[in-house]
Parts: structure tokens; sequence; C-alpha cells
């Protein structure tokens, strides 16, 4: 069990340099686009909203892998404890593993993930409606005769 809890704290130090090192990729990336203001084409502006939201599947894929290792494994080795605690005849013996069990729960730590996972899968419905919104958006202006060339907004 101690293994386990070792592995999802392990985990959650991916997810945290994973989250951060893609986080300040794209905040680099954001203040550049800043600094181009009106040079910057629409293009790295894509790059940029890509690596966002790639950066956002990932870390919602770790949450989802971290959810259900501390669902499912650490929880099953944890469960053990009480039916071994229930072979024990000692009482005072019979307390270690029980207290071990109340002493070992990680239920903190995956309604956090939860929260979080929730949190980034939002974020990238979001994300989602908002590019697929701008590109048709973006289709329909591009349309011969029906956009901002050749169309009645046309400059003369």
């Amino acid at each position: 069990m101690f293994t386990q809890m070792v592995s999802s704290y392990s985990d959650i130090k991916v997810i945290l340099y994973i989250s951060a090192i893609g986080g300040g990729v794209c905040l680099l990336y954001c203040l550049y686009l800043v600094f181009l203001r009106s040079d910057a084409t629409q293009q790295e502006y894509m790059y940029f909203y890509g690596f966002a939201l790639v950066c956002l599947i990932v870390l919602a894929f770790l949450l989802g892998f971290l959810i259900s290792d501390l669902s499912g494994t650490y929880n099953a080795h944890r469960n053990t404890l009480t039916t071994k605690a229930a072979c024990i005849s000692d009482a005072t013996w019979q307390k270690v593993p029980r207290a071990i069990f109340t002493e070992s729960s990680m239920d903190s730590e995956r309604s956090w993930a939860i929260a979080f996972l929730v949190f980034v899968l939002l974020m990238i419905v979001v994300m989602l409606y908002m590019l697929f919104t701008i590109s048709s958006a973006l289709e329909k202006v591009n349309r011969p005769g029906q956009g901002w060339v050749g169309g009645q907004h046309e400059l003369v």
C-alpha cells in the first residue's frame, strides 16, 4: 500500500510539472504574441490556441489516470487492511491495521483531482466551442460574394 501511495504522489508531481511547463510555454508564447501586436498572423494565434488545447487535453488524461489509480488500485490495497485486521486475534495488534486504514485515506486528493478534471473538461469544451464558432464565422466571411471582399461591405 505504501508503494501505491508513493506512486500516487509521484503522479501528482508529474501532473504538476507538466501543467507548469505547458502553462509556462503558453504564457511565453502569449507574451510573444502581445509583443508582436498587429504583426502577429492568424496562423500564430492558431498555434497558440492549439498548443493550449493540447496541454489541457494531456492534463485531462493525466488527471483521469490519477483518479482511476486512486479509485481502483490504491483503495483496493487499502481495503485489504480491514480484512487483515479481522484475522488478528490480539486486540492490541488488531488496532494497528485499522489505524493505518483510517490514516491512509487519500479521498481529499481524489476529490481535488475530480474538481480539477471537471474544470479542465469545461475549459476544453469552451475552447472547442469557441474554435468551431470562430472557424465557421471566418468561413462565412471568406466565401466569395458573402464576406467583406466582393460583397456589400467592400470598400471602394
